[in-house]
């Protein structure tokens, strides 16, 4: 929490917002370049941030004025914090997060699988199915409720491979009256898909910070016999990192040729990762060891926003020589 209030003092938690809500003008690819370099030092921090940055992204591009004066200008400081829970949205078959009418305000109900940031974020931004199958995105408490407005109930922090320390927890809301002045925005059925190919750019540059910090690691570790293998790699890194800017820069962000850019930087993440588990031999194995960390939250953003095609385009990568380019 020290961190992540750190980065609030110095305006970086919301700092992606348009005016008059935050900082303006900085371009697509300086805040991609925060984003690795937090996922370079920590990958904890670096998700809780994300999961910030999108709430705030959700409100700016809201319908809800009034919860915009409300929470985005905090939001940069940290003064106030949010998170995110609409992964289940990807996933097919039934909704487990339903809301409906009542009267001007909605009556959600379901069990969100995920919400990152219990004990960090106060509240977060659910997204729940409607009736004609819109998704309503609306401001809920992220703790314990039982009361005239519902219920809602936190489970545990859930005992995770990697990044333990986000608190990671199922949310069950019973009958939770959501008020009409909480509702963020009503979107279409397809939102979240839409969202995702617009994003697949920027969500490689996380595994791509991952990389570079296993790069430090084994870099620090690496002998004269080990030496060649990390220049291989630091040489593919840069490749990575040049592919994946210059996609941004262009605007080329929702186009099918970015699905294996995204692939790339995973399989890089996780590659580098584990060659720095090789390097580090079997001290790997203790507590505390970069090495595993790094392993593990590479783990992470391998399932990380996961599509179909984002999916397809990584097992396609785990069949074929490693080094082979992404297009």
């Amino acid at each position: 929490e020290t961190a992540l209030q750190a980065l609030g003092n110095r305006r970086l938690l919301a700092f992606n917002l348009p005016q008059p809500w935050g900082d303006a003008g900085r371009p697509d690819w300086v805040v991609a370049l925060f984003q690795a370099q937090l996922a370079r030092v920590s990958g904890a921090l670096a998700f809780l941030h994300t999961q910030h940055q999108s709430a705030a992204v959700l409100l700016a591009r809201g319908d809800n004025v009034q919860l915009k004066k409300e929470y985005l200008l905090p939001m940069t400081t940290g003064e106030k914090r949010l998170g995110v829970g609409f992964s289940h949205l990807r996933h097919p078959g039934p909704a487990v997060i339903t809301a409906r009418p009542a009267g001007a305000d909605w009556v959600v109900s379901g069990t969100v699988p995920w919400v990152t940031g219990w004990g960090f974020f106060p509240q977060f931004i659910l997204g729940a199915r409607l009736p004609d199958d819109q998704v309503l995105l609306g401001l809920v408490p992220l703790m314990d409720q039982d009361g005239s407005q519902g219920r809602i109930a936190c489970s545990p922090p859930l005992a995770l491979a990697a990044m333990a320390s986000t608190q990671t927890v199922q949310v069950t809301l019973q009958d939770w009256r959501l008020a009409a002045d909480q509702v963020v925005a009503i979107r279409p059925a397809d939102w979240l898909h839409h969202q995702d190919q617009s994003g697949r750019v920027r969500g490689a540059f996380a595994p791509l910070g991952c990389a570079q910090g296993a790069l430090d690691c084994g870099m620090a570790a690496a002998t004269d016999a080990t030496q060649p293998y990390w220049h291989s790699l630091e040489q593919e890194w840069q490749a990575c990192r040049h592919a994946l800017l210059v996609a941004l820069q262009t605007g080329e962000t929702a186009t099918a040729q970015t699905v294996p850019l995204r692939a790339w930087a995973i399989d890089l993440s996780l590659r580098c990762s584990q060659a720095a588990v090789l390097t580090s031999g079997g001290r790997m194995h203790l507590p505390g060891q970069a090495a595993q960390r790094l392993y593990r939250e590479a783990l992470v953003y391998a399932v990380s926003g996961q599509t179909p095609e984002i999916r397809d385009a990584c097992l396609a990568r785990v069949v074929r020589p490693a080094a082979s380019p992404p297009l």
